[in-house]
């Protein structure tokens, strides 16, 4: 995720989100809750009184229309 993030041409153009799927989104959830790599850029923030998963300050929301097998950004 994080070279993902890079690959991003101007992080200006406004706020990123990470579309996941439920599997994915549950390992990232454990990630967070262990505190995995000492701040590996998971956190849960809060909004409008929610917890909210979010990477590197960008939410992270599940989209169940994505797939395991989909390709990867290289």
């Amino acid at each position: 995720m994080i070279s993902a993030n890079y690959k991003i041409d101007n992080v200006q153009n406004g706020k990123g989100v990470w579309y996941v799927n439920r599997t994915v989104e549950a390992h990232l959830h454990k990630q967070a809750l262990t505190k995995v790599g000492a701040g590996g850029g998971l956190s849960f923030e809060n909004f409008e009184g929610r917890r909210i998963l979010t990477f590197l300050g960008d939410p992270v929301k599940r989209m169940d229309a994505l797939l395991n097998s989909e390709a990867r950004i290289v």
